[in-house]
């Protein structure tokens, strides 16, 4: 799982966020998470703390890696459908724009990938052993991983042969 911290404040600068809207924000998250796009994609959205009265600080989590800025559309849609955020929001909306926020850090201990299906896999595995035009690093990494995959199969085949 990738975390992508987030500072996240109103499109309107002049607009604090009150303790009220900071508790809708906190279910409209909820409600992102839920969506069928962000279970499928094990995405969850949530407000973590808060910086002052205009900033909150939020985490978006994800399966894969995204945009964080763009994947927070899902969670604008659930504010904009809310009764009282979309009562306060009236004048609000720059440019249409509901957020601002910006990319604190991600998490580099996590961005490591966690799982790959069966099919990505053997793809990976035929580019290690045939694709030709890769820089030197990666004509280096390949080759280690070619020589780990081969030691891996023989002992398979050897383990298989003993049954």
């Amino acid at each position: 799982m990738i975390n992508y911290y987030l500072e996240l404040s109103m499109a309107d600068k002049k607009l604090p966020i009150t303790e009220r809207m900071r508790d809708e924000l906190c279910e409209c998250c909820k409600q992102a998470s839920n969506t069928v796009v962000a279970r499928r994609e094990k995405r969850t959205y949530s407000i973590i703390g808060r910086k002052d009265e205009y900033t909150l600080y939020m985490t978006l989590t994800s399966r894969n890696e995204v945009l964080p800025n763009r994947s927070l559309s899902t969670l604008t849609r659930r504010v904009t459908a809310n009764e009282y955020m979309k009562k306060l929001l009236v004048g609000h909306t720059p440019n249409g724009s509901v957020f601002r926020s910006t990319l604190l850090e991600e998490d580099p201990i996590s961005k490591k990938i966690a799982y790959k299906s069966d099919t990505e896999i053997v793809s990976e595995i035929i580019s290690i052993f045939f694709e030709k035009t890769m820089s030197e690093k990666k004509n280096a990494l390949a080759n280690a991983a070619a020589e780990d995959i081969r030691s891996i199969v023989l002992k398979y085949l050897n383990d298989k042969k003993a049954l």
